[in-house]
């Protein structure tokens, strides 16, 4: 598959670097090679060498989830933020495993209880979908509109959201 095309805000079209190539890029920076040089090699502006190199933490914790550090899990949707099907493969990619490993060094039951709200990517019966592995995965979904009464920091980010917002409008008007 050849590199992906986008097209900026200004309809100028430019090519897209893969994952793969900005890992590539990462571990021959890691290995000594200058930015100009990686610059050269790929073809690619030293400013956006520079960017993948800053953010290399983050680039490289996107790809999986690294045993021993904090497990992230990257997906997107262009159209919610998570769906059934992101859940479902983050519980039997990211969470499961996680949690058997952790229970198992610490020589703990296999018990676990996941307590998540009622939204629309939460599939009701998830239990039964969960892989055989993670079997000792028991979940709890919490009663619709309840979330916003436990999540208090959801609260105040709204409340300031709207706020900040209120005042933004007022002061465009005057």
């Amino acid at each position: 598959m050849g590199p992906r095309i986008a097209i900026d805000v200004k309809g100028r079209s430019k090519k897209m670097i893969t994952m793969e190539t900005k890992l590539e890029i990462i571990k021959k920076y890691e290995e000594g090679m200058h930015g100009v040089t990686l610059a050269n090699t790929y073809g690619r502006n030293q400013s956006t060498i520079g960017t993948i190199i800053k953010n290399k933490g983050t680039i490289k914790a996107s790809t999986k989830c690294h045993e021993g550090e904090i497990s992230v899990f990257w997906k997107s949707n262009a159209k919610a933020w998570v769906t059934k099907t992101i859940s479902i493969e983050w519980i039997n990619v990211c969470f499961g495993p996680a949690v058997k490993n952790y229970l198992e060094e610490n020589n703990l039951p296999l018990k676990c209880l996941l307590v998540l709200d009622n939204t629309p990517a939460h599939p009701s019966g998830l239990e039964d979908i969960i892989h055989p592995d993670f079997s000792f995965i028991k979940v709890l979904y919490l009663p619709p509109n309840t979330t916003p009464l436990l999540q208090h920091m959801d609260q105040q980010v709204i409340a300031n959201f709207k706020k900040l917002y209120t005042k933004h409008v007022v002061q465009k008007m005057l």
